[in-house]
């Protein structure tokens, strides 16, 4: 079996873990009441024939966390795209803490990276307005085109501001 990775391309099982089922939700309340919420959550799933949502994680490769649809009869995967695709294109910074660092959260800038626009704020560096907008893939090796992320030395990277 192959996964077709977002970053990756198609890559063997191997390098790949299953996590779970990518339709249980969380229950909202932590009070006693909601207990066998929890127990639900926590111990009950079901055991499906046929299309199934799974979560996957790329271990040896970009690292990414994928939401697989795949037939669990044939073993067919049908569709796969990142888990957090829904709230990226929704245009949130899902990786960035509030209130934290030396970032002018007031004023918003916007950028172009590898032909695709995002937004960021002034006095934050690329790097960190990359990573806070979802971008993990900045490049790929030139031998066997391997995917490269950020490297730096810390978020605030002073030779790469925006």
């Amino acid at each position: 079996m192959r996964i077709n990775c977002p970053y990756c391309g198609a890559r063997c099982l191997e390098e790949f873990t299953y996590r779970g089922d990518a339709t249980v939700k969380r229950p909202e309340s932590i009070d006693e009441s909601a207990r066998d919420a929890w127990v639900d959550y926590v111990y009950l799933r079901d055991n499906p024939a046929g299309l199934h949502k799974e979560l996957w994680h790329h271990g040896a490769g970009c690292h990414s966390w994928l939401e697989v649809t795949r037939n669990t009869v044939t073993h067919e995967i049908v569709a796969v795209e990142l888990a957090a695709k829904g709230a990226e294109m929704a245009g949130t910074q899902i990786n960035r803490l509030s209130g934290k660092g030396l970032v002018d959260r007031e004023k918003t800038a916007h950028f172009q990276f590898d032909g695709e626009a995002f937004s960021g704020h002034p006095g934050d560096t690329l790097a960190s307005a990359l990573l806070a907008n979802g971008v993990r893939l900045v490049g790929r090796s030139f031998k066997y085109h391997r995917p490269r992320g950020i490297l730096t030395a810390g978020s605030e990277e002073p030779n790469a501001l925006v």
